[in-house]
Order: C-alpha cells, then structure tokens, then sequence
C-alpha cells in the first residue's frame, strides 16, 4: 500500500505539489495527479525515486 507522507506546493511554481509517497519497490508507484519533483521511497529496499512530469514517469535517483 502506497501512503504519503507530505505535500508541498512548488514555490517556483504553486500550480505544481510536490508530494513524498512511501510504499513497498513492487507496489505501482502513482502516476495521476503526481507533480514534477515528487518522490517515492522504497520502505523495503531503501530506494528512491523522483517523479519527471514531463515524461510522466519514476527515475531511481539511489
């Protein structure tokens, strides 16, 4: 299960929320409403991952 541990408004751009998610690597990580910048911790592994929304897609930055 995905939880989220914070929401942020982007001071460089407020229509932007920048949001850190934590759940398990093999849960689907979020895609909708998902601002650029968010995170994504891995509770299991110690992994994380930044959000591109751009692309709309996951990046492991460690």
């Amino acid at each position: 299960m995905v939880s989220i541990y914070s929401r942020k408004k982007d001071l460089n751009n407020p229509q932007n929320e920048i949001i850190v998610f934590g759940g398990l690597s093999t849960d689907t990580k979020p895609t909708n409403n998902v601002g650029n910048g968010s995170l994504y911790l891995c509770i299991d592994n110690g992994d994380i991952y930044s959000y591109d929304g751009k692309n709309e897609t996951w990046n492991k930055i460690s």
